[in-house]
């Protein structure tokens, strides 16, 4: 069985910002699209799916906060 692709996702500034400690990607929320997009640490984007990242295990993504 595979193994999913795992974020670590920490709450930034502003309306539903997060950046991910592993790959250091955001996920936010686009007003324009209505829906949650992907950019990538290099600032390309926007995506509708999350970059690969590290893959540490089969559980959901977890959120922390600062």
């Amino acid at each position: 069985m595979n193994k999913i692709i795992r974020h670590e996702w920490i709450q930034q500034d502003g309306f539903r910002v997060d950046e991910c400690t592993h790959c250091h990607c955001i996920r936010k929320w686009d007003d324009g699209f209505k829906r949650i997009v992907y950019y990538t640490s290099e600032g390309s984007g926007p995506f509708f799916w999350a970059p690969s990242c590290k893959r540490v295990g089969m559980f959901a993504d977890k959120v922390t906060k600062n």
